[in-house]
C-alpha cells in the first residue's frame, strides 16, 4: 500500500532517524596523510587535496572533514565511524566494501561517486550534490538526505530501509532491483524517476507526487466534475 501524506502536515518524529555523529567537541587540528592502513582518530582536517589517491582499509573516527578535497579517490575497505564533513569533494571517486557509520555530510560533493557492495547505516545529507551517483550491492539504514541533488541516480541491487529525501531532486533517477523498505520521498522531484509496482508499496508520498506516479502507472485522475469520454 502507498501511503500518501500532505507535505505540509507536520510529522512526528521518527524512530528510525538517523543518529548525528558522535564527536568531541574538541579535536586537534592534524595533517591529512592517507596511505594503506592508516587510522585517523578524534581529529580535524581542513584545506586538504588529496585528489586521485589509491588506499586500503583507511579508518576514520571521530573526525571533522572540511574542504578537502578526495576526488577520483580509490578506496577499498574504507571505514567513516562518526563523521562530521562539510564542504569535502569527492567526486568521481570509487569505494569499493565501505562500512559508514553514524555520518553527516554538509554541502559535499558526491557527482559520479561509485559504490560497491557498502554499508551504510545512520548517513545524514544536507545540500549535496550526489548527480549520477552509482550504488552497487549497497545496504542503507536510516538515511535522511534533505536539500540534495540526486538526479540520474542509480541504486542497483540495493536495500535501501528506512530512507527520507526531503526537498531533493530525484529526478530520472533508477531504483533497478532495490529493495525499498519504509521510504519517505515527500517534497522532493520524482519526474521520471523509475520505481516498480512493488517498489512503491509502503512507500510515503505526499499528494502530488500520487498524481505524477499515478500518471506514470497510465492511470487517469479525474473529479467526478469533470467531463468527456471514460
Amino acid at each position: 500500500m502507498i501511503t500518501s501524506r500532505s507535505s505540509t502536515r507536520k510529522s512526528k518524529p521518527s524512530d528510525h532517524a538517523p543518529q548525528p555523529p558522535r564527536i568531541p567537541a574538541q579535536l586537534d587540528n592534524a595533517a591529512l596523510v592517507i596511505a594503506d592502513g592508516a587510522e585517523f582518530f578524534a581529529s580535524q582536517f581542513s584545506n586538504d587535496d588529496s585528489t586521485g589517491l589509491k588506499a586500503r582499509q583507511v579508518v576514520f573516527e571521530q573526525v571533522r572533514l572540511q574542504n578537502i578535497r578526495l576526488s577520483g579517490a580509490v578506496f577499498e575497505a574504507l571505514r567513516f565511524s562518526d563523521v562530521r564533513a562539510s564542504a569535502v569533494d569527492f567526486s568521481a571517486g570509487r569505494w569499493v566494501r565501505p562500512h559508514l557509520l553514524r555520518v553527516e555530510m554538509v554541502g559535499c560533493k558526491l557527482t559520479g561517486l561509485l559504490l560497491r557492495e557498502a554499508r551504510i547505516d545512520d548517513l545524514i545529507l544536507r545540500e549535496c550534490l550526489l548527480e549520477g551517483m552509482t550504488a552497487h550491492s549497497t545496504l542503507f539504514r536510516n538515511l535522511y538526505a534533505e536539500k540534495c541533488d540526486l538526479r540520474n541516480v542509480l541504486f542497483d541491487h540495493c536495500t535501501m530501509d528506512h530512507c527520507v529525501f526531503r526537498g531533493c531532486n530525484l529526478a530520472e533517477g533508477d531504483f533497478a532491483e532495490s529493495v525499498l523498505k519504509g521510504m519517505d520521498l515527500r517534497g522532493s522531484a520524482i519526474q521520471g524517476t523509475r520505481l516498480t509496482p512493488r517498489q512503491l508499496e509502503g512507500m510515503t508520498i505526499d499528494p502530488a507526487q500520487a498524481l505524477e506516479i499515478a500518471a506514470a502507472l497510465g492511470m487517469k485522475v479525474r473529479s467526478l466534475e469533470e467531463t468527456g469520454t471514460p
